[in-house]
């Protein structure tokens, strides 16, 4: 989370990993991440978890970072 709000890039293939991972809160995580790095169509591919909390953290996220743009 804090790398990617710094813009370092180089944790995105991690994030891309974690936003498969079985456990929901790491999805979440991995999904609000990839909003703040502003790889918005990767975050995207989390609003679709079936897990409604996960679905709402990931599309909140994404919201901001494109209201920050």
């Amino acid at each position: 989370g804090v790398l990617a709000r710094a813009g370092e890039r180089q944790v995105e293939p991690l994030l891309q990993r974690d936003a498969e991972a079985k456990d929901q809160k790491t999805r979440a995580e991995a999904g609000t991440a990839l909003a703040a790095l502003g790889d918005l169509p990767r975050a995207a591919v989390v609003v679709v978890d079936p897990e409604p909390k996960v679905r709402t953290a990931v599309a909140c996220a994404i919201l901001r970072a494109w209201d920050a743009r």
